[in-house]
């Protein structure tokens, strides 16, 4: 496992291996390995089985924690093992994210879509 520290809360660990059988060939890395070779996607293209990023706090006592409070994350994508089957994380990212309000002219550069916020609405 190689740790490394941005200073600023952030921590990246990352797996060379399979935990299990220690094999570095994973499906998704090498299909990708593949494109790349035929000309349909770029030099460092990289897709996992899946990505997914989460808040890690209680919903509940979330949405009461005041603007500017910091809240545990963590973002992770998942391989398969190409030897044994194994499903794990080669690439796990640990940090802190700070409650604030997101415009629409925020939410529509992230999700595409502007979201109009209406009266009552929650935040």
């Amino acid at each position: 496992m190689i740790k490394q520290h941005d200073g600023e809360g952030t921590t990246m660990y990352k797996y060379t291996g399979c935990p299990a059988c220690k094999s570095k060939k994973r499906h998704f890395e090498e299909r990708c390995k593949e494109a790349i070779k035929m000309g349909v996607a770029k030099p460092g293209f990289l897709v996992p089985l899946a990505y997914g990023e989460r808040l890690v706090a209680d919903p509940a006592l979330e949405k009461l924690a005041p603007l500017g409070t910091e809240i545990p994350t963590i973002t992770y994508a998942t391989e398969i093992c190409k030897d044994c089957g194994c499903h794990y994380s080669p690439m796990v990212i640990t940090g802190k994210s700070k409650k604030q309000l997101t415009t629409g002219a925020e939410q529509a550069k992230q999700t595409g879509k502007p979201k109009i916020w209406k009266p009552g609405d929650p935040v």
